[in-house]
């Protein structure tokens, strides 16, 4: 899965090396970004009720003497029962034979341990054992939301459920008055597992902050640490990998001193995957090593097997080492036998095809598996594995001499990776704007200094530069305002023509119409390939260049692949992340518009979005759409300062409200917008295509 470079901390870039050579990619960190199960199996995990952390204060009357017993008896069934699903069974039985006041007391223990085992193998008993105890238990709250607890881990961590987790997380709230410190501990670490899983990753931090100040105040070493290691896998999702590796670090030092190796084998493949990332591949080794090393040892984690063989496979395939890869992508088919859910079955298949082409006459099998995973992904908006599935298809088809299939392939990746360069630019510009505004703050605090302490040579010298600074980026900024009043002025000139729809369509048409000329030329080059023919291979460059060129520039084709709804959600999530304003969503939408209602509309959100964001000072921004009578009703509603609709309009600086009321009108729509004190609202009426 070339789990190592640059993105997230976990991404490799797959990038062209002279004709057709591949470097380390993008793809490893973004799998940690958008697939749940990834990104919590790489996390130094600490399981939700801390490990090794104290038991919750009990309401115990029960004798010392009999608690104690029950105790050693525990213990014996860990030390004797060395299969693991016996010991499950065992577990499960001799609770069973507790007395009702023995149940209350080791409800936490017990459950704890059947989790810990069936999260290192996993049992498919487990889970009803739990659903059964809450059945029992009704009148015991404290087993209940034991049970509720184990069960929602149980989902998110075994299951990889999310939804299904946090139901059982839901059902808690009923109890919540009654939980004590340990249990708030558990509770939030779980409701953090459940915003990681989603990709709400900020949410997921805060979480994991307030278990960390809990567990500090119970001076919960194993939960202090392991909340660092969820801490370090957030920073990795978010790109912050120089902050995410000493976070590892820490962690995995720690379980190596505890001897804790199901614990250490996590750490370490995490932290191979950090480094590798940031390129420090010696060091990344020295830790995969280490991670085969336990594997030898006896420690079985399927899931963590799973991504540990598949990027080394892959790193091997990347390195022209085939034998070595096949090796390693071999290993992955035994646990993903055992608990492989769907997902990561498809996202192996899409970085194994290209090895296993190498060595197979017939690879057709794998390819409609590669398209059945781009459609899945493509549905799930996980751009980076519909991306590496494009790529990887496009280097098999292109190895098999299958020109045609390769350039349709390679248009399809490159779209797909406009779309995330452009969400790397993003961030990027975020970055800056961050550093720009605390050079300003650094300026200020440098004035103030300037006129307390005595003017020296030096003063003067770092002043001057500052000032310099500080008016060179006045010149950046008032430049770049220039240039975007340019460039709004011109498309105010395009947009008063009133043929929105009719370009849209021309320009469609125009992006077919080179696509079969240039498609035509790749057939003949095709052709001389057959009869042997001498061909210059840079001329097949140029012509994919050309293609992506043009294609790429006149429509979005995204928006055909993962379809309109799909496509809103997307941006509206990309712009949450980038900008300082919530987005929300609310789309009834079944298909009741035709392609080029779509478009428009795709549009329409964009410009308000982007006006939002530009002018409103928002907190918040709503999308609707519904269906009303024969009309899609779609509204775009904000709270910021708002403006008087018709002096703006009037003003001739409206390029964005103009917009919006010609591509209505270019779909026999009506746009009508009302803004005042509360915030703007927007509202564009389209017939429903019949």
């Amino acid at each position: 899965m070339c789990f190592y470079s640059r993105q997230s901390g976990e991404t490799p870039t797959f990038c062209l090396l002279g004709r057709y050579g591949r470097k380390y990619g993008q793809f490893s960190s973004a799998i940690i970004r958008i697939m749940p199960f990834y990104r919590m199996m790489l996390a130094v995990i600490i399981l939700f009720w801390g490990c090794n952390s104290k038991p919750a204060p009990q309401d115990n009357k029960s004798q010392p003497a009999e608690i104690e017993q029950i105790t050693k008896e525990l213990a014996q069934i860990d030390t004797a029962q060395k299969d693991p699903f016996e010991k499950i069974a065992k577990l499960e039985t001799y609770y069973e034979g507790l007395s009702r006041q023995m149940q209350l007391h080791f409800s936490h223990d017990i459950f704890r341990s059947l989790f810990n085992v069936a999260y290192a193998h996993p049992d498919s008993t487990v889970l009803p054992f739990y659903k059964q105890q809450f059945e029992r238990h009704a009148d015991e709250p404290k087993i209940q939301v034991e049970s509720l607890l184990s069960q929602a881990a149980y989902y998110l961590y075994i299951n990889q459920q999310v939804d299904s987790g946090k139901l059982a997380l839901d059902a808690l709230t009923p109890f919540l008055p009654t939980f004590n410190d340990t249990i708030n501990k558990s509770y939030y670490t779980l409701l953090a597992q459940v915003f990681y899983q989603k990709g709400d990753f900020q949410k997921a931090a805060d979480y994991y902050l307030k278990t960390i100040k809990i567990a500090e105040k119970l001076k919960d070493s194993m939960a202090i640490i392991g909340n660092y290691g969820n801490l370090s896998a957030i920073y990795s999702s978010m790109d912050e990998e120089q902050k995410a590796v000493p976070l590892k670090k820490l962690s995995l030092d720690y379980y190596i001193r505890q001897k804790n190796d199901a614990y250490a084998f996590i750490g370490e493949v995490s932290l191979a995957r950090s480094y590798a990332n940031l390129s420090k591949m010696d060091s990344a080794f020295y830790h995969y090593e280490n991670a085969l090393k336990l594997k030898e040892k006896g420690i079985s984690n399927p899931s963590v097997e799973i991504i540990l063989y598949t990027n080394l496979g892959e790193i091997y395939f990347e390195r022209g080492n085939l034998k070595k890869a096949l090796y390693f992508f071999d290993l992955c088919k035994a646990p993903l036998a055992a608990i492989g859910t769907e997902e990561q079955r498809l996202m192996y298949i899409i970085y194994a095809t290209p090895a296993y082409n190498e060595v197979k006459a017939d690879i057709s099998p794998e390819i409609s598996e590669v398209k059945k995973a781009i459609t899945l992904f493509s549905q799930q908006s996980n751009l980076i594995l519909v991306k590496a599935a494009y790529f990887n298809l496009y280097m098999v088809a292109e190895k098999r001499g299958w020109l045609q299939d390769a350039l349709q392939y390679y248009k399809s990746y490159d779209s797909v990776s406009n779309i995330l360069a452009s969400q790397d630019n993003n961030k990027y510009i975020t970055q800056l704007r961050t550093q720009y505004e605390l050079q300003k703050k650094q300026t200020i605090i440098l004035s103030q200094q300037k006129q307390i302490v005595k003017k020296t040579a030096y003063n003067r010298l770092l002043g001057a530069l500052l000032i310099a600074g500080v008016a060179f980026s006045g010149f950046i900024i008032t430049y770049g305002r220039l240039r975007r009043k340019k460039k709004e002025a011109d498309l105010q000139r395009q947009f008063s023509t009133g043929l929105i729809a009719r370009s849209e369509t021309e320009r469609s048409r125009l992006a077919r119409d080179l696509h079969d000329g240039l498609g035509q030329n790749i057939l003949l080059l095709k052709h001389q390939v057959k009869d042997g023919e001498k061909i210059d291979v840079n001329s097949i460059d140029r012509l994919l260049d050309e293609v992506r060129v043009i294609s790429r520039n006149v429509h979005p084709i995204m928006l055909d692949q993962i379809g309109f709804k799909e496509s809103v959600n997307h941006i509206c999530r990309q712009l949450s992340e980038k900008e300082s304003l919530f987005i929300s969503t609310d789309l009834e939408y079944n298909g009741e518009l035709g392609k080029e209602k779509e478009l428009q509309l795709f549009r329409i959100f964009q410009e308000g979005l982007n006006n939002v964001i530009k002018y409103a000072q928002a907190q918040a921004a709503n999308i609707q759409t519904r269906v009303e009578g024969s009309d899609l009703i779609a509204v775009i509603r904000d709270n910021g300062k708002g403006f008087d609709v018709s002096s703006t309009l009037n003003s001739g600086a409206s390029f964005g409200l103009f917009s919006i009321l010609e591509r209505s009108r270019a779909i026999n729509g009506k746009a009508t917008i009302h803004s005042g004190a509360t915030g703007t609202f927007i509202k564009i009426k389209v017939p429903i295509d019949v």
